[in-house]
Protein backbone atom coordinates (compact mmCIF):
# COMPACT_ATOMS: atom_id res chain seq x y z
CA UNK A 1 0.00 0.00 0.00
CA UNK A 2 1.64 3.31 -0.70
CA UNK A 3 1.14 6.66 -2.14
CA UNK A 4 3.45 8.32 -4.84
CA UNK A 5 4.42 9.90 -7.67
CA UNK A 6 5.91 9.17 -11.22
CA UNK A 7 7.75 11.26 -13.53
CA UNK A 8 8.96 9.90 -17.37
CA UNK A 9 11.44 11.96 -19.33
CA UNK A 10 12.30 11.34 -22.77
CA UNK A 11 15.85 11.53 -23.68
CA UNK A 12 15.86 10.07 -26.93
CA UNK A 13 13.87 8.34 -29.16
CA UNK A 14 12.17 5.48 -27.78
CA UNK A 15 14.65 5.52 -24.90
CA UNK A 16 12.81 7.54 -21.07
CA UNK A 17 14.18 8.18 -17.69
CA UNK A 18 11.03 7.25 -15.15
CA UNK A 19 11.44 7.76 -11.57
CA UNK A 20 9.26 7.23 -9.23
CA UNK A 21 8.71 8.52 -5.88
CA UNK A 22 6.98 6.98 -2.86
CA UNK A 23 6.14 6.48 0.73
CA UNK A 24 4.72 2.51 0.83
CA UNK A 25 3.54 0.41 4.08
CA UNK A 26 5.54 -2.89 4.25
CA UNK A 27 4.86 -5.85 5.73
CA UNK A 28 8.03 -7.62 6.55
CA UNK A 29 8.58 -10.69 8.99
CA UNK A 30 10.95 -10.13 11.68
CA UNK A 31 12.37 -13.73 11.40
CA UNK A 32 14.04 -13.24 8.07
CA UNK A 33 16.85 -10.86 7.97
CA UNK A 34 15.49 -9.44 4.39
CA UNK A 35 16.70 -5.44 5.07
CA UNK A 36 12.82 -4.60 5.46
CA UNK A 37 10.81 -3.63 8.32
CA UNK A 38 7.05 -3.57 8.81
CA UNK A 39 5.31 -0.43 8.94
CA UNK A 40 6.08 3.11 6.69
CA UNK A 41 9.05 2.92 4.16
CA UNK A 42 10.45 5.12 1.63
CA UNK A 43 10.19 4.02 -1.88
CA UNK A 44 12.80 5.42 -4.92
CA UNK A 45 12.77 3.99 -8.00
CA UNK A 46 14.87 4.88 -10.62
CA UNK A 47 14.24 3.13 -14.49
CA UNK A 48 15.84 3.16 -18.08
CA UNK A 49 13.50 2.37 -20.51
CA UNK A 50 13.83 1.60 -24.65
CA UNK A 51 10.88 1.42 -26.12
CA UNK A 52 10.82 -1.65 -28.84
CA UNK A 53 6.91 -1.35 -29.96
CA UNK A 54 4.23 0.51 -28.65
CA UNK A 55 2.98 -1.77 -26.39
CA UNK A 56 7.06 -3.61 -25.46
CA UNK A 57 9.61 -2.09 -23.54
CA UNK A 58 13.17 -3.32 -22.04
CA UNK A 59 14.50 -1.64 -18.90
CA UNK A 60 17.27 -1.27 -16.40
CA UNK A 61 16.69 0.00 -12.77
CA UNK A 62 17.47 0.93 -9.25
CA UNK A 63 15.07 0.23 -6.73
CA UNK A 64 15.69 1.52 -2.63
CA UNK A 65 13.34 0.91 -0.11
CA UNK A 66 14.29 2.73 3.50
CA UNK A 67 12.62 3.52 6.52
CA UNK A 68 15.05 6.73 6.22
CA UNK A 69 15.49 6.40 10.63
CA UNK A 70 12.92 8.95 10.61
CA UNK A 71 10.27 7.24 12.99
CA UNK A 72 12.29 5.07 14.63
CA UNK A 73 16.16 5.55 16.63
CA UNK A 74 16.64 1.17 15.93
CA UNK A 75 18.97 1.07 12.79
CA UNK A 76 16.87 1.12 9.62
CA UNK A 77 15.70 -1.08 7.36
CA UNK A 78 17.57 -0.61 4.15
CA UNK A 79 16.50 -2.67 1.01
CA UNK A 80 18.33 -1.83 -2.37
CA UNK A 81 18.39 -3.83 -5.89
CA UNK A 82 19.57 -3.51 -9.18
CA UNK A 83 16.77 -4.56 -11.68
CA UNK A 84 16.35 -5.44 -15.25
CA UNK A 85 12.65 -5.46 -17.13
CA UNK A 86 10.55 -6.54 -19.62
CA UNK A 87 6.70 -5.16 -20.15
CA UNK A 88 4.15 -6.12 -22.71
CA UNK A 89 0.87 -4.46 -22.55
CA UNK A 90 -1.79 -6.71 -24.49
CA UNK A 91 -4.04 -4.39 -24.94
CA UNK A 92 -3.76 -1.62 -27.12
CA UNK A 93 -4.59 1.75 -27.20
Amino acid sequence: LGLGQELSFKIAKKTFVKSQLAVAWVESSSQKNDGLKSGINFHHFWQLSHYLSANTYLSVGYNHISNGKIFSKEVGALFDMMVIGFSHRLVKK
